[in-house]
């Protein structure tokens, strides 16, 4: 059975997931704002068949991963206005703009789009796990084989 957390006045569901074989994903991209090249990070997690699968519109994190995401404080909580709530997401080094889950995620040619079909192209650093996030799923389009933090 999922374990729904919370539901936010303006936005969908949130779940706690489990991530049995966590992950940081690695690359750079073009600041949208400044055109710098920025660095840029995700959460993942291996499918039992070995792909990865990525993590996004992240709300919470267990105590272990965010002490893990503290070596990057570019990929920190951040308001979005576009979607009007707060997610972990990735801002530019040099301006500070945040870079939009959509175009990180869910857009052809963004960073982490489909990124079982292009993990040579990213650095994977794999973290301990499992660990925990807490995801608001109304955006959230396909999870996967992921489960819920109860196993169900």
């Amino acid at each position: 059975m999922s374990d729904q957390t919370d539901k936010d006045v303006d936005h969908g569901p949130r779940f706690r997931l489990k991530i049995r074989s966590p992950a940081i994903l690695s690359t750079h991209v073009e600041c949208w704002k400044c055109a710098d090249m920025t660095p840029v990070i995700c959460l993942a997690g291996r499918e039992p068949d070995g792909t990865l699968g990525d993590v996004n519109n992240i709300v919470a994190v267990s105590p272990e991963l965010e002490q893990v995401l503290s070596d990057f404080p570019l990929f920190q909580p951040l308001f979005s206005r576009t979607t009007g709530s707060t997610t972990y997401a990735n801002m530019c080094a040099a301006c500070g703009a945040l870079q939009g889950q959509h175009f990180m995620h869910s857009q052809p040619g963004g960073p982490f789009f489909a990124v079982h079909a292009r993990e040579a192209e990213l650095t994977v650093i794999p973290i301990e796990g499992p660990t925990e996030v807490t995801v608001d799923l109304e955006p959230y389009h396909d999870l996967g084989d992921w489960r819920s933090a109860d196993g169900a």
